[in-house]
């Protein structure tokens, strides 16, 4: 029973998702998508409870810093006061509380630090669904870079023995002399057709 009210929260639940991408993004909008950013907005457990490690996984290195700065602080305060280990812990709890709250904040930060740009903001029930909406309106705005003209069936693609031997008759037309292909194959082929 439990179990199945605690799911039936879930279900309405829903997350709010910032879009970041990367400066110089690659010119090809499927290049660009595989390179895209989701920070989930709101409050991160993880960030709160092991403060430090998330700091360090995410390479978030000036807000570490102000981190370790700030447990000293703490800790040389309420030794010079004399207030006890229970309240320095809760101290140092209100802290980690404190970057749990800020962990979206923190991360948009050090993104926007490292010059990406916000593409946009998209809400949904999980990370897939978000990714999917946004791209289900980002794609069709986006540029296609075509691909190179692929050879049609039946002509030989560029770098192959037969492109070449055409590419040599198409150059040798070019300066006056003609060749027929089978001179071409011969020379080629060593006379094997």
């Amino acid at each position: 029973m439990i179990l199945t009210l605690w799911r039936m929260g879930e279900e309405g639940r829903l997350s709010v998702f910032t879009v970041h991408e990367e400066p110089n993004p690659a010119a090809d909008r499927i290049d660009r998508a595989e390179r895209l950013a989701f920070l989930r907005d709101g409050f991160s457990w993880s960030a709160a409870l092991w403060a430090p490690v998330w700091l360090l996984q995410r390479r978030l290195w000036v807000p570490l810093a102000v981190y370790a700065a700030a447990v000293a602080a703490i800790g040389l305060v309420f030794e010079l006061f004399d207030f006890g280990g229970e309240a320095m812990a809760l101290a140092i709890t209100v802290l980690h509380l404190i970057i749990g709250y800020e962990s979206y904040q923190l991360e948009r930060w050090s993104y926007e630090a490292r010059g990406f740009t916000l593409a946009g903001t998209v809400t949904g029930r999980s990370k897939s669904e978000c990714e999917r909406r946004f791209f289900e309106t980002w794609l069709p705005s986006q540029p296609v870079i075509s691909a190179p003209a692929r050879s049609t069936t039946g002509t030989p693609s560029s770098g192959t023995m037969a492109a070449s031997a055409g590419q040599m008759q198409a150059s040798s037309a070019a300066g006056g002399q003609s060749r027929s292909m089978s001179s071409v194959r011969q020379r080629l082929f060593g006379g094997k057709t």
